[in-house]
């Protein structure tokens, strides 16, 4: 519980300020190289190189996104393809690895999706999806017809 946490130090400290765009959903690359970040407010994802020291690199841009969206969370697919939720208008992006942006579910009506925010690949094979959605507080599962990556944990010194 929270009292645990408070009786015992804690090191915290800024990683980076270079993604000052409203950081959002992130995710590490499968090679542990990177991080990948959705910039909310600057309607774009990132990659941060993770140096050999653990020290952050200078982000690139992977993709600007539309300037009418609100940007929330991200996952990888096995096909190198990244997946972001859109909070707002409600949606779902697909970022192809050559950077090409495709709106996948464009919910400004809120039938689907109501306010979605992280995705999860899911399954035996990782081959569905789970939404977050806070507008109406509830979970959506999709078949996307493409498999997840699985997640890489880095260790951090």
């Amino acid at each position: 519980g929270l009292p645990a946490l408070v009786d015992r130090a804690l090191l915290v400290e800024r990683w980076t300020d270079a993604v000052a765009g409203y950081p959002n959903g992130a995710l590490v690359t499968p090679d542990g190289s990177a991080l990948v970040v959705v910039e909310a407010h600057e309607q774009r994802v990132v990659s941060v190189p993770i140096l050999a020291d653990g020290a952050a690199g200078s982000p690139s841009l992977v993709a600007s996104l539309p300037d009418d969206t609100d940007p929330d969370g991200i996952a990888l697919a096995a096909d190198g393809a990244y997946w972001v939720t859109l909070y707002r208008p409600d949606g779902l992006l697909r970022i192809d690895p050559a950077g090409e942006v495709e709106v996948v579910v464009d919910d400004r009506l809120a039938t689907t999706f109501d306010a979605p925010t992280n995705i999860a690949w899911v399954g035996d094979g990782l081959d569905r999806a789970v939404i977050a959605n806070v507008g109406d507080r509830f979970l959506t599962i999709a078949d996307l017809g493409v498999a997840g990556m699985p997640l890489h944990l880095p260790a951090f010194d």
